[in-house]
């Protein structure tokens, strides 16, 4: 058993219009997106999406009655954080999980081929994220001063999906709130707790939106796709 896992419980308050998962892409939600990706997806048998509360109608009958899957939808009410809104779809899953991917919802460009590839990639790593190479230099910064140049080929830009085994992110999670850990990322939790995260080489069209420019960006990848 294995579980998609997408996390839409922000309250985008960079984006300026509104709820951005279910801004408008291409005529449907943001979020329709990756829930449709990961039902598409071969090696998924289920998917748990985590939303505000308030917004769990709303999603229901916006999000997840627009796709077509015979695969079991699960909506869950998430936290104020991103990090208890994972903690409370790890809670929602099914016994039984091996798998569990974590995605964000305002990543909507991810495909079903893309998350079925992470399964071969995993090998014996405790984790697996999606990342893309570092394509400017990046400099170390403090108070405005240049203090060094990080050699780009060491940098890698994190993005999601990530994967795990659920046992191994369900004990990160317990960890975190016992050591009183904080993380912007599932992977950082899992390194915490001393796993192995291994990338998973991406290109950057698997953009996050955070911005209304972004998500124009994001319908000119998607229309192209679909050319």
């Amino acid at each position: 058993m294995n579980v998609g896992l997408i996390v839409a419980a922000g309250r985008s308050t960079r984006f300026k219009e509104g709820a951005k998962q279910y801004a408008l892409l291409a005529g449907r939600p943001m979020l329709a997106y990756s829930v449709e990706a990961f039902c598409r997806a071969g090696s998924v048998d289920s998917v748990v999406v985590v939303v505000r509360d308030e917004d769990r109608e709303y999603c229901a009958q916006e999000v997840v009655a627009s796709v077509e899957s015979t695969k079991p939808i699960t909506i869950v009410a998430g936290g104020n954080e991103r990090q208890q809104s994972v903690a409370a779809g790890l809670k929602a899953c099914p016994r039984g999980v091996d798998l569990v991917w974590v995605h964000d919802g305002a990543r909507p460009l991810i495909t079903p081929d893309q998350i079925d590839a992470m399964v071969d990639e995993l090998n014996d790593f405790d984790g697996l994220t999606m990342a893309a190479p570092a394509r400017d230099t990046i400099k170390h910064v403090e108070d405005g001063l240049i203090k060094r140049t990080i050699p780009r080929d060491q940098i890698w830009q994190a993005q999601t999906p990530q994967l795990f085994r659920f046992v191994t992110l369900d004990q990160a999670h317990k960890a975190a709130v016992q050591g009183g850990f904080t993380a912007t990322d599932d992977s950082a939790l899992v390194e915490l707790l001393g796993g192995r995260v291994a990338v998973c080489g991406n290109d950057l069209d698997n953009i996050k939106v955070t911005t209304p420019s972004d998500l124009k960006l994001a319908e000119r990848i998607l229309l192209e796709r679909t050319a």
